[in-house]
């Protein structure tokens, strides 16, 4: 499904002065806004949004992107709440149509213009469209001059559904190094990209690291196991699994069929 904090910002509506997000952007701000012929009804689509009233939302939206008097501000946002409206209901073809036809128009604020850009890519990432949502990306980290470890990953991790997991290694590394605390799920994502390479040593290295920050966390202590299996170190792997059961970790038969089978 689309993601939920992508939707949450997309029903908010046009974004008013922010802080700067992107200040290694090559775009320069546009200075259009809205006039005062067209500023009413978009207040109106705004409110008809925070009302859940889609259809509504889509009438307001379609009449100023069909008028000839429209800036590329007014017809940008208008795109940007088609696409959130029909988000609402499920249809992202039509969303990813009108978010793109939005950034085309090119008239919103660098902070809103680029998050609309990496909801592009969230859209083709959620409908498995894994060469679309890399090209996406890739174009949204070039223009908006993004270096941010969230971004690095989620390009690491459309690469790893490409089946590209060197180079979905690379992104992940990159991210994490990036990075004041590590993420967990980074790690998890870099890890099985690992296994695919055939690296479960390197891959161990990085859960035993996971294991000492978390050292009661039973899916840490599993997933360690489990690598050291493919490493074909199972006295690791008993060893890890027997200090769990000593401490009260395994809570599940299938828990103890695992341990029964390392030591066999």
């Amino acid at each position: 499904a689309f993601p939920a904090e992508a939707q949450r910002q997309q029903r908010r509506g046009a974004a008013t002065a922010e802080q700067v997000q992107y200040p290694d952007a090559t775009r320069e701000e546009p200075g259009e806004r809205a006039g005062p012929r067209l500023g009413p009804q978009i207040n109106r689509m705004n409110d008809a949004m925070g009302r859940d009233e889609f259809d509504r939302v889509i009438e307001i939206a379609q009449g100023i992107v069909n008028n000839d008097r429209a800036n590329a501000y007014e017809r940008s946002i208008s795109y940007q709440f088609l696409g959130a409206a029909h988000i609402e209901e499920d249809d992202y073809a039509s969303a990813l149509r009108y978010f793109k036809r939005a950034v085309e128009e090119n008239g919103l604020p660098n902070n809103s213009h680029f998050q609309l850009m990496l909801q592009i890519v969230q859209l083709h990432f959620a409908e498995d469209e894994y060469d679309e949502a890399i090209a996406a990306l890739d174009e949204f980290m070039v223009q908006s001059g993004s270096k941010r470890p969230e971004h690095t990953a989620l390009r690491g991790n459309i690469l790893y559904r490409m089946d590209r997991f060197e180079d979905a290694a690379a992104a992940l590394r990159a991210a994490l190094e990036a990075s004041e605390e590590p993420n967990s799920s980074w790690q998890q994502l870099l890890m099985a990209s690992l296994a695919e390479m055939e690296q479960p040593e390197e891959a161990a290295r990085i859960a035993e690291d996971i294991v000492r920050r978390n050292p009661n966390d039973k899916s840490a202590l599993m997933n360690l196991a489990s690598i050291y299996v493919q490493a074909d170190m199972t006295d690791k792997a008993a060893e890890v699994l027997a200090d769990a059961r000593g401490r009260g970790l395994l809570t599940e038969a299938r828990d103890y069929q695992t341990l029964y089978r390392l030591y066999l």
